[in-house]
Parts: structure tokens; C-alpha cells; sequence
């Protein structure tokens, strides 16, 4: 997979990259931070959509607000890392992957953590 991001590149830019990356057999994911951003993707054909906060932490109204943007039947990936399973909790059925963090890598049963986060 490659990460594209939205806001690095004109929309004419990201189709050829979409387009490079698909012809490579790549799964291309665009990141976006804004409704501007999702605009320009949707423009250029995104299928995989990467919700990044501009703050660098996650956040939840963004990423309510942004995934409301998206069509349906969309790939939605939430680029922070999740460190609590009650951040888990409140992203599953928004998005269809998280990034996982220290917090829940450092716990002392990770497998366990792991298994509660997928119930």
C-alpha cells in the first residue's frame, strides 16, 4: 500500500497517483484532514480513505464530521493511533481500521486487550 496525501498534491496530481498506484497493483490510501480535502479526493477517485487529524492526535468529531462526507461502501482507516479500547469503542462502525498504539501494545496481555478490542 502507499499513502497519498490529499493536501500535498493538486487534484490532477492525485488521479495520476491513483492511477500509477493502481496500474502497480497498490493499494493507494488518501489521507484526508479536511471537507476540502475529501472533495479533491472523491474528485480524483479514491476508494481507501485515511482520516488524519491536523493536531496529530485522534479525533473523534473530525472524524464523525469527515467519514459523514464519504460515499458509502468506502475503506476508511483512522490514521492516529488509538491507545485506549474505549477510543476503539468509539470509532468501530465509524471507520474499518485503526492504527494501534503504546497504549495498548504496553499492556501486560496485549493478546487479551487485542481480543476484547475485537468483541
Amino acid at each position: 500500500a502507499v499513502l497519498l496525501c490529499a493536501d500535498a498534491v493538486d487534484t490532477a496530481a492525485l488521479t495520476n497517483l491513483l492511477t500509477v498506484a493502481g496500474s502497480a497493483h497498490v493499494a493507494a490510501v488518501v489521507a484526508v484532514q479536511s471537507e476540502a480535502e475529501v472533495e479533491q479526493a472523491l474528485a480524483a477517485g479514491a476508494l481507501i480513505w485515511g482520516i488524519a487529524s491536523p493536531a496529530g492526535r485522534l479525533d473523534l468529531a473530525q472524524i464523525a464530521t469527515l467519514t459523514a462526507a464519504l460515499p458509502p461502501r468506502k475503506t476508511i482507516i483512522a490514521l492516529e493511533e488509538i491507545s485506549t479500547p474505549g477510543e476503539y469503542a468509539a470509532l468501530r462502525g465509524k471507520v474499518d481500521a485503526v492504527l494501534v498504539g503504546n497504549g495498548i501494545l504496553d499492556m501486560p496481555d496485549v493478546r487479551a486487550t487485542l481480543a476484547k478490542l475485537s468483541r
